[in-house]
């Protein structure tokens, strides 16, 4: 394995930690929910309440407690107990970007609105494919109502995959049917609580902000034994500082903000420190994702998160380009490399396009084949006496071959392969017709989301799963009414 492709030398995290513990302290984080501001005020947070909520200043010593507090790995588990994914291994894995609100229809390519039926597609590739370790929802159910979206998208997910399931709830009311739902799905609510299937994703309002939904999900997460994925999406120079170290130092105090409420409403909640941190493009005001900032601030964050030994999920990989095109390659790649030789658990972002608006089940193929070669240069080359294999360059001397030697035989499945990528000669490829590379991955898409069996589900899961969404849609009509 190599080494980690720090941004920073060991004492720039030092400083940025220190700069951030001062915003903390004297600045602070805006907090919009009563009941969080009780709990972290009787952590012993400084609180001036508003009429909004409260601003909420932090003691260097709290936030030290609560860092420590919270686990320095995760084991996601999965539905499949051998698709669970143990961050203390120190792996790289990859999945998908959300939550994008359109699609590259996979059968006529046009772009329309995502639906359940696509939540469900996303699902069925990430199943598919070893080098994602986790389902981070990749789109959502347009077709269904807003404020039940979240169950549905679950119960999409819960089909399509046997992995980890991350998602947002959208609103607090969701969390506990979302709980009901993936206790179905894990086999009873007792072994949900020792294995639960899935994690929320929850994000602060940049700058310095923790709305009121956002806290009462931290809280209804943590309280429910849910682990949470803490995400920033800081834009320098909007929502930022201009420059990315600033935007960094803000960037950490939103995510420590998150963490230090889950903790105090639960002691010893799984937190995973996230980015999607990037620039807005001062000629439109556009958030930019394809930028190689994107990459360099996903970089420092991974290190941050790693100064802090806590596991991270970074985004990555998203193209602006709005069609999966050479723009879109050479964003991914330059993207998704720097920040897989920074070594974070998770990247997350493959498949997206158009700043993560448009999912494109293409790319998310290539991305995986992308990835899968990525995985190997991260592990290096081996070196032992077998690997040196002295004793083969020995035996075959000058002018022989290796073909039939044991080594290539032991060895040969290796390699690395290609699934949709071509290496054929000119002369076998245009026999072939001449397949293009996108044109084979849409076919390669295709053939997953048709053909591809999951795990199913506990018997009469489906049925019980669905109930509690009706149950859950009937009601609120009621309030409603």
């Amino acid at each position: 394995m190599i080494s980690n492709f720090s941004i920073w030398d060991q004492e720039i995290p030092k400083q940025i930690h220190h700069e951030t513990l001062k915003v903390l302290k004297n600045v602070g984080i805006h907090v919009g929910d009563e009941v969080a501001l009780e709990l972290l005020s009787s952590a012993g947070a400084l609180v001036t309440k508003d009429k909004n909520g409260g601003m909420v200043r932090f003691p260097e010593n709290l936030v030290e407690d609560c860092i420590q507090w919270a686990p320095k790995s995760i084991v996601y588990y999965a539905r499949d107990p051998a698709q669970d994914y143990d961050t203390g291994f120190d792996m790289v894995r990859f999945s998908t970007y959300g939550e994008c609100i359109q699609i590259v229809d996979p059968y006529d390519r046009n772009i329309r609105a995502t639906t359940k039926r696509d939540c469900g597609f996303t699902g069925k590739m990430v199943d598919y494919y070893p080098e994602c370790a986790v389902m981070e929802r990749a789109v959502c159910s347009t077709d269904k109502p807003a404020a039940t979206q979240a169950l549905h998208n679950l119960e999409a997910l819960l089909h399509a995959t046997s992995k980890h399931i991350i998602l947002a709830a959208n609103c607090t009311e969701n969390v506990k049917p979302m709980i009901a739902m993936a206790s179905m799905a894990a086999g009873g609510h007792e072994v949900f609580k020792k294995r639960p299937i899935i994690s929320l994703g929850v994000c602060s309002s940049s700058p310095l902000t923790l709305n009121k939904s956002t806290c009462e999900i931290i809280i209804a997460g943590a309280q429910a034994g849910i682990g949470l994925w803490l995400i920033s999406m800081v834009l320098a120079g909007g929502t930022g500082p201009m420059t990315l170290a600033g935007s960094i130092v803000q960037h950490n105090a939103e995510i420590l903000s998150s963490l230090i409420l889950a903790q105090v409403a639960k002691k010893g909640t799984a937190c995973t420190y996230c980015s999607s941190t990037s620039i807005m493009y001062m000629k439109n005001a556009a958030s930019i994702l394809g930028a190689p900032e994107f990459g360099l601030m996903g970089r420092a964050t991974a290190q941050m998160a790693r100064f802090y030994r806590l596991p991270s999920a970074i985004a990555t990989g998203v193209s602006d380009s709005k069609n999966t095109d050479i723009q879109a390659a050479y964003e991914t790649a330059i993207n998704l490399t720097q920040v897989a030789l920074s070594r974070p658990q998770i990247i997350y972002g493959l498949g997206s396009i158009e700043g993560g608006l448009t999912f494109d089940l293409a790319k998310l193929v290539l991305d995986c084949e992308h990835a899968r070669h990525l995985l190997m240069a991260i592990e290096g080359i081996p070196v032992d006496e077998y690997q040196l294999a002295y004793d083969e360059i020995q035996a075959v001397g000058p002018g022989g071959n290796y073909l039939l030697q044991k080594r290539t035989l032991e060895n040969m499945r290796t390699q690395s392969r290609v699934s949709v990528f071509d290496r054929n000669p000119r002369k076998i490829w245009e026999d072939m017709g001449s397949p293009q590379v996108l044109e084979s991955a849409y076919q390669k898409a295709i053939h997953i989301i048709e053909t591809h069996q999951t795990e199913p589900l506990p018997l009469g899961a489906d049925r019980a799963i669905s109930k509690i969404i009706n149950d859950f849609e009937t009601e609120l009509h009621q309030k409603v009414g």
